[in-house]
């Protein structure tokens, strides 16, 4: 019943927000990166998720009070095969935001104590990124449940960054009209792994609004000739890893 009621004023919220075809209050413009702090987590003491929404509610009481900006969004592995964690909290904020409730978290018993209350149900690791956002629609904030996609990537020898760049606006102003993809970005690592822990140098993230949405998209590609774009992107830009997909609640907008 609180998941209805939750997503209910979402909509209402958003529909508010996009009246007379007002953009949506988006964290950074396209082109400009955003932090995303990963934690991959590993349920422990025979925790569950449960314990983990209750501690999740507390730390979001606490970041209301502080009025800190930071959307959290909590990930589960459906199609990973192997994954070696049962779950990803991911937190999206400005830089300045990430430093902000950072600072806090820190410099106050508060804060402090938040970040404490999770270490007797869960080990994690954490990677913190900037993601740049390439293609994004109002969907992606009405929706509170959503599927995303996540694949690592290594640019291919004697492509340039600007050159991988530009191919990725390329490719998402081919598809934006005709695609069910609702927010498309490129993260890079920037703190807390180095590049032998990683599988590659960067990652794209892709958000739908449900499986039906993330069907779709392979439709598109097994059945409409859209492997040929992809195929030109693996051939000539970048070598990938393939894609893992996982469920995504957002437990707290910005």
């Amino acid at each position: 019943m609180k998941h209805w009621i939750a997503a209910i004023i979402a909509t209402m919220l958003a529909v508010n927000s996009f009246a007379d075809n007002q953009e949506p209050d988006w964290a950074v413009k396209i082109g400009d990166g955003v932090s995303q702090t990963v934690h991959f987590c590993k349920l422990t003491n025979g925790a569950s998720m449960e314990d983990i929404a209750k501690l999740d509610v507390q730390a979001i009481k606490w970041l209301d009070e502080e009025r800190l900006r930071l959307g959290i969004d909590i990930l589960t592995p459906v199609f990973d095969t192997f994954s070696d964690y049962d779950y990803i909290s991911l937190q999206w904020a400005t830089w300045n935001e990430w430093g902000t409730f950072w600072s806090k978290i820190s410099e106050s018993a508060e804060g402090q104590a938040v970040m404490d209350s999770y270490s007797s149900v869960e080990d994690c690791k954490v990677m913190v990124a900037s993601v740049f956002p390439i293609m994004r629609k109002p969907e992606v904030i009405e929706d509170l449940n959503k599927v995303s996609t996540v694949e690592w990537c290594s640019r291919k020898e004697g492509v340039s960054s600007d050159q991988l760049s530009a191919k990725h606006l390329e490719i998402a102003a081919a598809i934006k009209d005709d695609t069910s993809v609702i927010w498309w970005g490129v993260g890079y690592p920037q703190i807390g792994a180095q590049d032998k822990d990683l599988p590659g140098d960067f990652y794209h993230y892709m958000s739908y609004t449900d499986y039906a949405g993330l069907a779709a998209s392979k439709h598109k590609v097994a059945n409409e000739e859209g492997w040929r774009m992809l195929q030109d992107y693996y051939t000539s830009y970048a070598d990938c890893n393939g894609q893992v997909a996982v469920s995504v609640n957002t437990v707290r907008q910005r």
